[in-house]
């Protein structure tokens, strides 16, 4: 499928200023691109990864489907990812920190040693996803399904988990020290 944008198109949308630099830093007045993993994952590696989750907001582009994608270690820092679709992706260490992952799909998704610390997560699905020794610290997880995850050695400090579905989750050696968890399913 074919993404059309032009940089008139962002400004009638009162994209930010510093979003339509990017744009026009990384594509000129328009882009004309085949969309696909390869190149939403070539974007996360720019300015324009912060966007792209507003970009889906505004139906400028048509997914986020990242479904198995190997990105570890990468550095995802306050990206805009919210609705992505990261179903059994494999992001073992990757830089999470002040993401925006809101109501994404990371269900079975391994982010063993993920640094997710400040993200947002709420309304996530991370169903069985494997979060071993990841930092969740301060992270906002509201409404998160974290069903039958591997969470061991997880750092939860002051994480927002009320209303969070963690049933059949494994907390062996998880720290919830100042976790918020009014409403949590345990």
């Amino acid at each position: 499928m074919r993404v059309q944008i032009t940089l008139k198109e962002l400004k009638k949308l009162n994209a930010c200023s510093s979003g339509l630099r990017s744009f026009d830093k990384q594509f000129g007045e328009q882009c004309d691109i085949e969309w696909g993993q390869v190149t939403i994952l070539k974007l996360l590696k720019t300015e324009l990864g912060y966007y792209l989750g507003w970009a889906l907001l505004n139906r400028l582009i048509p997914n986020i489907d990242l479904r198995g994608a190997d990105i570890r270690g990468a550095n995802l820092q306050r990206a805009d990812i919210r609705g992505a679709d990261l179903r059994v992706a494999h992001l073992e260490g990757a830089d999470l920190r002040g993401a925006n992952l809101q109501g994404a799909d990371l269900q079975g998704a391994d982010l063993q040693r993920a640094n997710l610390q400040g993200a947002d997560l709420r309304g996530a699905d991370l169903r069985v996803a494997h979060l071993e020794g990841a930092d969740l610290r301060l992270a906002e997880l509201r409404w998160a399904d974290l069903r039958g995850a591997y969470l061991e050695e997880a750092d939860f400090q002051e994480a927002h988990l009320e209303e969070a579905n963690l049933e059949e989750a494994n907390l062996e050696g998880a720290h919830l020290e100042g976790a918020y968890l009014q409403g949590a399913y345990l």
